[in-house]
This record gives C-alpha cells, structure tokens and sequence, in this order.
C-alpha cells in the first residue's frame, strides 16, 4: 500500500459509530459518510444531490432518500431541497 498525502478528508466522530450505527445500519453510515465526503471545510456547505450519493455508493436514489431521511431523524444531516434553474 502506497501513501500518499491526501486533501482534507471527513471526520467522523466516534459517537455516530459507536452510539448510532446500529441504528441508523450500514446503508445509513454509507451514506452519512458518503454526505461528508462533500463537506466544504472553509463554509460549512455541503450539497451533494441524491443522485450523486447514490451513484457513489451503487445504490439506489430512493435508498438514499428514505436513508437520509432517517439520518435527519437523527440529526446528523439537515438535508435542504435545492433546485437548480
């Protein structure tokens, strides 16, 4: 295995695997990290679409949403619909 410096990466913090992700399930982490990944460090903005998560992770976009969904019951996402023009 090569190591090679890499870009800001996402922090999870230890409480979403060790209290919630029983909980939430694998697709539910999956997607909260997937979510992350998209995290714009200096703003705080973080808009990935279902759609991008979804491809992502090779899974369906109506999984992305009930899992997101779930993951806003949660509050570890606090999802906003955007619509692009």
């Amino acid at each position: 295995m090569t190591t090679h410096a890499i870009a800001p990466h996402p922090r999870i913090d230890n409480a979403i695997i060790d209290d919630l992700a029983a909980k939430i399930g694998i697709y539910g982490l999956g997607i909260y990290v997937a979510t992350k990944r998209h995290l714009n460090q200096k703003t705080g903005d973080c808009f990935p679409s279902y759609q991008t998560i979804a491809k992502k992770l090779h899974i369906d976009r109506g999984t992305v949403i009930r899992y997101v969904k779930k993951l806003k019951a949660f509050n570890l996402l606090d999802p906003q619909l955007r619509f692009k023009e």
